[in-house]
């Protein structure tokens, strides 16, 4: 699925824009939410960054994602980015929620459905991780607009996807929900990346625990290039995520 980014991990906004047009009809902006072009495939928050810290501190759980759940984490700004990138990553595009709060509303729509029970039932820990990976890729530690392509076990291709992001940059794997099992890692393609992008690399996008230097050492890889499983931490990741890049920098 190749995604046009924007995601700040360390600096001051996290802003996510996928290549679809936007529709904005469904979520009027609000004078809290200035910074949020809102509509169900362009998003932007704007406030602190959002570090692990951050999604920790908010209190989100792999606990079934009610109503209520959404109601409560849409509180915040810091709430709402982490929810909207989480039911982007777990349900498929048939689903759609609003969450309300003082002062206004905001809708979250599914995108890649690699966890569409989420829903209805709790997250066991081989959904948690495949969920976790997804939005640990989208992060960018810079905030600057890239175009990459995910790749991965429930994840679809755009038509010439394949043949147009051809640069491989890192793995992502772990566990960003609270636990025994949390874990935020990141490995390195070890090929040429973009200066706008460095995510992989050990010490960037917040990661808490240090990418691995060498994806090579690290992740079983298909044909293509894109990651099967991860080892690490002592203990082996199914349903990594791969990014590939359309464009590098020396």
């Amino acid at each position: 699925m190749k995604t046009n980014l924007l995601i700040c991990a360390l600096a001051i906004s996290l802003n996510a824009c996928a290549v679809d047009p936007v529709d904005t009809s469904t979520n009027p902006t609000t004078e809290d939410d200035t910074s949020f072009d809102e509509g169900p495939h362009q998003e932007k928050l704007a406030a602190n960054g959002l570090t692990p810290e951050d999604i920790q501190s908010l209190g989100i759980t792999a606990n079934t994602l009610t109503q209520t759940v959404v109601n409560n984490l849409s509180v915040t700004k810091q709430g709402r980015g982490a929810l909207l990138y989480l039911i982007q990553c777990a349900m498929p595009t048939s689903f759609s929620i609003t969450g309300t709060y003082t002062g206004g509303s905001f809708t979250y729509v599914g995108q890649f459905g690699l966890a569409p029970t989420w829903s209805a039932s709790p997250l066991n820990q081989t959904s948690q991780r495949t969920v976790s990976s997804c939005l640990f890729s989208r992060l960018n530690a810079f905030g600057r607009n890239v175009t990459i392509s995910i790749r991965g076990t429930g994840y679809g291709m755009d038509p010439g996807e394949a043949a147009s992001h051809i640069y491989p940059e890192g793995i992502f794997y772990g566990n960003l929900f609270p636990g025994a099992d949390n874990y935020w890692g990141a490995c390195d393609s070890d090929g040429p990346t973009h200066v706008d992008r460095q995510c992989a690399q050990p010490g960037n996008c917040s990661m808490a625990n240090p990418g691995i230097s060498s994806c090579a050492a690290t992740c079983s890889l298909d044909a293509s290039g894109t990651a099967t499983s991860c080892v690490a931490n002592g203990k082996t990741y199914a349903n990594p995520t791969t990014v590939f890049l359309d464009a590098v920098s020396p």
